[in-house]
């Protein structure tokens, strides 16, 4: 929509972005909630739902408005997105990293260890 303001544009943009949210947000969402325990997944939806995903487009909305405000040139601004998306990235790779890395000490796989824990006790039988 950068590139190409008009109606064309904008509806393949919404199009992309339903894409994005029913391929990969929706199914992630619902993977990482299946690592909850069940009594907590209510509390974690409401968390994911009520503040979390409020607050990060409130805090997108501002950082877009910032850049709106303090650049005059288009070509500055996507640069500074571009630099905030490469970062953003950065950020994201070196946390999914560290958690790969804790998984087995972490909270992350009582599942697997509850059903480790089911085989093995089925063996002793």
């Amino acid at each position: 929509m950068l590139i190409w303001p008009g109606l064309g544009p904008a509806m393949i943009a919404c199009y992309l972005a339903q894409v994005i949210s029913q391929g990969i947000k929706e199914p992630s969402e619902q993977s990482f909630l299946g690592l909850a325990p069940d009594e907590l997944r209510g509390r974690m939806i409401a968390f994911l739902h009520g503040f979390l995903y409020p607050l990060g487009y409130l805090l997108g909305y501002l950082l877009v408005g910032a850049v709106l405000w303090l650049v005059s040139s288009p070509q500055t601004g996507r640069l500074i997105y571009v630099g905030l998306a490469w970062a953003c990235l950065a950020v994201a790779v070196c946390s999914a990293l560290r958690i790969w890395a804790n998984y087995d000490s972490g909270m992350l796989n009582w599942r697997w260890r509850r059903r480790r824990r089911q085989v093995v006790a089925g063996l002793e039988l």
